[in-house]
């Protein structure tokens, strides 16, 4: 889902003036580094969320899960790994590497095979 469609759906299911950009801006910031599928390793989990409002306070959790459920199909992983085990077959080894640094360097578990 794309930045402005993930603010759209919050404006129709938080209510007006919950489109909450900042929040939609913080869980893809690294798509470029960890492309596609990859950047959702990173924070697009239970324990993402809880850096979310850590960050933007209690009132972004609502819409920090719905980011992820609409990326997810719906799930709200609760790790990293959990993401990993559901968008592995689309990721290229070298994506998953700099994601696993990544949240590394966010102090998050690592994800991948060898994780099961």
């Amino acid at each position: 889902m794309e930045r402005d469609e993930h603010i759209a759906r919050c404006l129709k299911v938080l209510g007006p003036g919950q489109g909450w950009p900042e929040v939609h801006d913080f869980l893809d910031q690294y798509f470029d580094d960890a492309p596609g599928s990859a950047h959702r390793i990173i924070l697009h989990h239970k324990m993402g969320v809880e850096i979310v409002v850590q960050k933007f306070g209690e009132a972004a959790r609502a819409a920090a899960e719905l980011h992820i459920r609409d990326d997810l199909g719906g799930e709200l992983p609760e790790n990293p790994q959990d993401v990993w085990n559901r968008v592995r077959a689309w990721l290229h080894p070298h994506a998953l590497g700099m994601a696993n640094a990544i949240s590394s360097s966010l102090g998050l578990p690592q994800a991948g095979p060898w994780c099961d």
